[in-house]
Order: structure tokens, then sequence, then C-alpha cells
């Protein structure tokens, strides 16, 4: 599996990731493994929860502040 993390860091690029997803899967294929991709896109997944919503729910979660 694959769990190195590129975004968020002053290094990480799509360039980057890309590259070692491509290289992961080359050395997967090269031995006869299978390959199977999930890739799910959370671009600004967050900004369409509502926030008093979420708020709302999290509170009734009665978590530390």
């Amino acid at each position: 599996m694959l769990y190195d993390q590129f975004g968020f860091r002053p290094t990480g690029s799509t360039t980057c990731a890309l590259i070692s997803l491509l290289h992961h899967v080359t050395i997967m294929l090269e031995r006869g493994s299978y390959v199977r991709c999930l890739m799910i896109d959370f671009n600004k997944a967050f900004d369409r929860v509502s926030h008093p919503i979420l708020l709302s729910k999290l509170n009734k979660l009665d978590l530390p502040e």
C-alpha cells in the first residue's frame, strides 16, 4: 500500500505524488502483482459542510476543548 503524504508539506507536490505512484505501480507490475488504485478527490469537501450544523453535532458529543 502507498502511504506517502505529499499535501500540506513544503516539499510536496502533485508531481511528486504521481512520480511516487508510478514508481510503486511499476515495481509491483514487474513483480507480477496486481495493482488496484482508488482515487478520490476531496478538494473543497469540507467547504460544503454547514458549519452551524457541524458545530451543533460536535457540541452534542461533549468533546473537550
